[in-house]
């Protein structure tokens, strides 16, 4: 079911792989629990989906939720918590919450950010609100110097 949901994503049949993605994470929770990796797969896919229809309240409030529970399964340096860190950080930044979208940013860069996405933070129309502030430049370079690094 999870499967068919992520094709119905990939395909752009978003409200039908809403409503899949929301039947598999019932199952998936009820049987593997809130703290299995498939599981925090599927929250993650359905958070994505959820912002792609527009509800972004919901889409925010499931990555959080996704994020706490990787940082308990996988800790706060597996790629995975970071592109969580990263997708929060730009809802945050969309709501003009600056200190929170810098925070989770630099959670993102430090903590396995990979070195595609740290390349093009500068670029990223969903963190355009940050770029006046002084503290997104200089993450913009410290991701560039790890990314060009490999850290």
């Amino acid at each position: 079911m999870a499967n068919l949901a992520a094709m119905l994503k990939n395909a752009g049949q978003f409200a039908a792989s809403e409503s899949l993605g929301q039947e598999a994470l019932q199952i998936e929770r009820r049987k593997l629990g809130n703290e299995n990796p498939v599981t925090i797969g599927q929250m993650f896919n359905l958070a994505d989906v959820l912002e792609k229809l527009g509800r972004d309240a919901e889409a925010e409030k499931l990555m959080q939720e996704t994020w706490e529970h990787e940082v308990k399964v996988f800790g706060l340096d597996h790629p995975q918590t970071a592109r969580s860190s990263y997708e929060l950080a730009q809802w945050a930044a969309h709501r003009g919450d600056r200190e929170k979208a810098l925070t989770l940013l630099q959670q993102a860069v430090e903590h396995g950010l990979d070195a595609g996405t740290k390349e093009n933070i500068a670029s990223d129309a969903s963190l355009k609100s940050l770029h006046s502030d002084p503290r997104f430049a200089a993450l913009v370079a410290e991701a560039k110097k790890g990314a060009t690094s490999g850290k």
